[in-house]
């Protein structure tokens, strides 16, 4: 039976803060550093059997990827967002704020007093929003709203008794973002327009991550296991042999990538039938996160064996390349961004954010 975790908040003091944007500087906090992890219709995809023949070439054997660059944020990053049309990248912290950068210029620019202990984040560039998952564990927890432009918090979404928010995903045709709540094992399915839950489902011991594929209409959950929901009816598919942390989509290959945290493998699961293609072994005490780079036809993941990125081949998930924290100055490997439009990957590392090469 695979070991399943309650996230555990530490006591904090709650000190008051005008949610404003602010410059970065000496007066945004350092907590203390923590591990990276959270808590932490039919397809009309091209079948998942036949990976391969929809996946670039991917890069050659023990290509290690070069740091272009290192931008400090402070804290504990837990998740990117990136906007591309307006060059900026957002980055949560569990000290309880979101730190902005230029991706153009490489440097950090302002950051936003959001909440307690903020976790996943979901830009909507065409509404000028941020959605960010307060985990909050001394109350409830809350998804706060930012304006793009002003860099204010705007309003605050109430997400249940217990609740404890740790990540989000958006459906935008749909006007829905869903919700992982670790606290009350629940996936929440929220109006964006109204503001307000409109559908719960319980979705197994400490959900950690949910991603949304917008080409079949579907969102899928972490929990005990891997649940998917159609996001039109808002009713459950059918669940996956596979949990334990966060989970993203390969939209193009129509597979779905499970970082099972704690276990030290990723899962490739079939985003239409819900089985488990296969299994990576990546050791250590995560992964973190996997995320995929489509075009390349690769797999970047995060926390392996001794905090190691390790990079696989989406079709075969067998090792392309690695990347040790001693090599990046860096003390582990958390959270990940593929950015195809400047051509770079972005990874936390420790309170940094590190551009690496595109392999």
């Amino acid at each position: 039976m695979r070991r399943m975790r309650r996230l555990v908040a530490v006591p904090a003091l709650l000190l008051a803060v005008t949610l404003t944007g602010c410059e970065v500087g000496s007066d945004v906090p350092a907590p203390p550093s923590r591990s990276p992890t959270a808590a932490s219709r039919p397809s009309t995809s091209p079948s998942p059997a036949d990976v391969s023949s929809t996946s670039a070439p991917s890069a050659p054997a023990d290509r290690t990827p070069e740091v272009l660059a290192r931008i400090p944020v402070g804290g504990v990053p837990s998740d990117l967002a990136i906007a591309p049309e307006a060059g900026l990248m957002y980055v949560s912290n569990r000290g309880g704020w979101v730190t902005i950068i230029d991706i153009v210029a490489r440097r950090r620019v302002a950051a936003i007093p959001v909440g307690s202990q903020v976790f996943g984040l979901a830009v909507d560039e065409a509404a000028g929003l941020l959605y960010a998952a307060d985990a909050d564990t001394p109350s409830d927890g809350r998804v706060v709203v930012v304006d793009l432009a002003s860099r204010q918090v705007v309003d605050t979404i109430p997400v249940g008794e217990r609740a404890w928010p740790v990540d989000v995903a958006l459906d935008r045709d749909r006007g829905l973002l869903f919700v992982a709540a670790s606290g009350n094992d629940t996936l929440l399915a929220v109006d964006t327009i109204g503001r307000q839950v409109v559908r719960r489902h319980s979705v197994g011991a400490i959900p950690a991550g949910v991603t949304v594929d917008a080409r079949t209409g579907i969102a899928y959950v972490t929990g005990s296991s891997v649940t998917a929901v159609d996001t039109a009816t808002l009713l459950v598919l059918g669940t996956a042999e596979a949990g334990g942390g966060r989970i993203a989509v390969d939209e193009s290959a129509g597979i779905v990538l499970v970082a099972e945290e704690g276990e030290g493998t990723v899962a490739l699961v079939d985003g239409r039938t819900l089985q488990v293609i296969d299994r990576a072994e990546v050791g250590g005490r995560g992964p973190f996160a996997a995320v995929p780079d489509p075009s390349r036809g690769l797999v970047w993941v995060t926390g392996g064996e001794g905090g190691e990125l390790t990079i696989l081949e989406t079709a075969t998930l067998e090792t392309v390349a690695r990347l040790d924290p001693l090599e990046a100055t860096g003390p582990w490997f958390g959270i990940a961004a593929v950015d195809p439009l400047n051509d770079v990957v972005y990874v936390t590392a420790g309170p940094d954010v590190l551009v690496l090469e595109r392999i």
